[in-house]
């Protein structure tokens, strides 16, 4: 079982950097080093996880924006690069300490708070359904206005040169990382899930490293029981 907490940035050591380097290039390619530590360095926390030998074996990036939508001040919680060891896909506690993480900085502010979440695989886009009640984008529903003007800010802002509004799709087309070959196929039965196959429908060149932005809110009220059992409540 994997163990996670939170590190602020400047706790981590070079050696860790390194291993963590060293575990996304199992699973990217086109993987650079240089562009690894520079998205590291403009995020201010992490989750890093551990095995009983204190070796990394995943982790994910994160860092607190203010955005104003509709002129409502807002916040949005947006994760990096996020990795597990294949060991470990379903044995490690990041939701747990994901969601808690979520809550815990929530209660510092009065302002709503948003998970922002870029997705080219689907493993990491079931995170959403998994544990939340209401996220966008999503298979049956349409993305509100106030939603959506979340993911176009923030595709807008901060991937300009790639973010395509029609679509909600950051293209990267292998311009950056993406998932090796052998990861980043689905297998067909995964297909029937119909949260699967959306992200499919909605992001057909993921195995390009093409992004899809997500938003779900974070609140206590938006955990589907999946979610409330990770806390036990």
């Amino acid at each position: 079982m994997l163990k996670g907490r939170v590190y602020r940035l400047d706790e981590i050591t070079q050696s860790d950097i390194n291993s963590m380097y060293e575990l996304m290039a199992m699973y990217y390619d086109n993987l650079k080093k240089e562009n690894f530590i520079s998205d590291l360095e403009k995020k201010s926390r992490l989750i890093i996880l551990k095995d009983n030998d204190n070796q990394i074996k995943g982790f994910t990036t994160i860092v607190l924006y203010d955005a104003t939508i509709e002129n409502i001040k807002i916040k949005l919680l947006f994760s990096g690069d996020t990795i597990i060891h294949k060991d470990y896909w379903s044995n490690n506690d990041l939701a747990q300490v994901w969601i808690k993480n979520a809550l815990e900085l929530k209660k510092g502010f009065d302002e709503k708070l948003y998970w922002l979440l870029i997705s080219k695989g689907y493993k990491t886009y079931k995170y959403l359904s998994a544990f939340y009640k209401e996220f966008y984008p999503k298979y049956d529903k349409q993305t509100p206005n106030f939603e959506q003007k979340i993911i176009d800010f923030f595709g807008e802002k901060f991937y300009s040169k790639y973010y395509d509004k029609k679509t909600g799709i950051i293209k990267m087309n292998k311009t950056k990382d993406y998932l090796k070959e052998e990861y980043s196929k689905i297998p067909k039965e995964k297909l029937t899930d119909k949260n699967i196959e959306f992200f499919v429908h909605k992001n057909p060149l993921y195995y390009k490293g093409n992004e899809l932005v997500c938003v779900a809110e974070l609140d206590e009220n938006n955990l589907n029981k999946a979610g409330k059992r990770v806390l036990g409540i």
